[in-house]
C-alpha cells in the first residue's frame, strides 16, 4: 500500500469517527450543509474554474441520497462566485460548473460579484432563488428554516441566515435591524449565519487590506462584518461561515471583542460564536502563512481547495473540511474539535 493510500484511509477514518465530547448527536443528521466561497472563473483548469469542488459536492449529494432518501442537502455559496468581475459571462462559467445543483444553492454575493453593474448578473442569475427565499427585491440577505419544519410544533430545524457584506452593514443599517429582528423572533435552538466577508481570519485580509506581504503584521477583525458578529453573539447564534480569504480556517467560540494585542485571547468565551473561513472553491489560494493567528484558531489549511461539510442535528452539529485532493502536509490541526452544541440548546 502506498504512502498516499495509507494517508487517504487514515483521513477517511478520522473524519468518520471524531466526535467532540460536548456534542452528542442523535443517530443521524436532520440535514447537511456544504459551504464554500471564492469559486468559479472562465479558466480551463477544473481546480481553478470551480468544477473540482462541484464534483465533490455532487458526490456528497449523491451519498446523502443513498444513505437516506429524505435527508436534505443545501449548498452555501459564500460569495465571489463568478470571477473576475461578476459579469454575465463569468456567471455563465459559474453555471457551467455549478448549475447542475443550482436548486440546492443558498447564495450570498461577494465583492467581486458586485463589480459589474452593482451585482446585476448575480441578481439575474439567482432571481428565482431569491424570490423563493423571500428576499426583499434588490436585496441579497434572507433567512430560511432548514430542513423545512413538518408542522408548527416541529422545533428541530435550524435557522440559516444569508447576509450581504457588500451593502451598508453599520450598526443602524437596514440589514442589521433586520438581522436583529430575525434573531429576536426565532425559537430555533440552532442558528447559522453566512456571508462573504468574515469577521475573524488569520489570512491575508485578516491582517488588513495592505497587499504588501509582511508575515508578522497584526491581526485585524474585518470591520464590515463587526455588526454581524455582534448581533449574532447577542442573539446566541451558533456559527458564522464566510469566504473572502482563500484558505480554510476553523475558529473556536469568541465574542466580537478580538484585539490584536493579545491575539484575541480575551475574546475566547464559552458562549461565543464559532466561525469558519472557507474561501477554497476554485480561485487561486493565498499561500502566505502569517505568523500571527487568532488565539482561538483550531485548524488552518493553506494548500487545499475543498468544501466544508456540516451535519446538522436538532441541538448540535458536526463538521469536516473535505479537500478535493487529500494533502497531508497542508492541514494544520491545532485543536481536535469537530463538533459542538448549539448555543440555545
Amino acid at each position: 500500500m502506498s504512502k498516499g493510500t495509507v494517508f487517504l484511509v487514515a483521513f477517511v477514518l478520522l473524519i468518520s469517527s471524531v466526535r467532540a465530547p460536548d456534542a452528542q448527536p442523535s443517530e443521524r443528521p436532520i440535514g447537511i450543509l456544504l459551504a464554500v466561497g471564492d469559486i468559479a472563473s472562465c479558466h480551463h483548469d477544473p481546480t481553478r474554474n470551480g468544477k473540482a469542488t462541484a464534483e465533490l459536492i455532487k458526490r456528497e449529494i449523491a451519498s446523502a441520497k443513498a444513505i437516506d432518501q429524505s435527508l436534505e442537502v443545501r449548498v452555501l455559496a459564500l460569495g465571489d462566485l463568478a470571477y473576475d468581475h461578476g459579469s454575465s459571462e463569468s456567471f455563465g462559467c459559474f453555471d457551467a460548473a455549478w448549475g447542475e445543483f443550482k436548486d440546492k444553492i443558498l447564495p450570498v454575493p461577494g465583492n467581486h460579484d458586485y463589480e459589474t453593474n452593482r451585482g446585476a448578473a448575480y441578481f439575474k442569475y439567482f432571481e428565482t432563488t431569491l424570490q423563493n427565499l423571500k428576499a426583499n427585491k434588490g436585496k441579497a440577505y434572507f433567512s430560511v428554516e432548514f430542513p423545512a419544519p413538518a408542522d408548527a410544533a416541529d422545533n428541530r430545524s435550524w435557522l440559516l441566515i444569508g447576509l450581504d457584506s457588500n451593502t451598508e452593514t453599520g450598526a443602524s443599517s437596514e440589514q442589521i435591524r433586520w438581522l436583529k429582528a430575525e434573531l429576536s423572533r426565532t425559537n430555533r435552538k440552532c442558528i447559522l449565519a453566512f456571508s462573504h466577508s468574515f469577521f475573524y481570519s488569520s489570512g491575508l485580509h485578516g491582517h488588513g487590506e495592505n497587499r504588501t506581504v509582511t508575515l508578522t503584521k497584526p491581526l485585524v477583525p474585518e470591520k464590515q462584518s463587526r455588526a454581524f458578529f455582534q448581533a449574532l453573539y447577542a442573539g446566541r447564534a451558533s456559527a458564522f461561515v464566510a469566504g473572502h480569504d482563500h484558505h480554510y480556517e476553523q475558529l473556536g467560540r469568541a465574542n466580537a471583542e478580538g484585539k490584536p494585542a493579545d491575539n484575541g485571547q480575551a475574546a475566547m468565551v464559552p458562549e461565543g460564536v464559532r466561525s469558519f473561513v472557507v474561501g477554497t472553491g476554485g480561485k487561486a489560494l493565498y499561500s502566505n502563512d502569517y505568523r500571527k493567528k487568532w488565539a482561538f484558531t483550531e485548524a488552518y489549511d493553506l494548500r487545499s481547495h475543498g468544501v466544508l461539510k456540516i451535519e446538522l442535528y436538532p441541538d448540535s452539529y458536526q463538521w469536516v473540511f473535505l479537500p478535493t485532493k487529500p494533502n497531508e502536509a497542508s492541514f494544520k490541526v491545532i485543536r481536535e474539535v469537530r463538533g459542538d452544541k448549539c448555543n440555545r440548546a
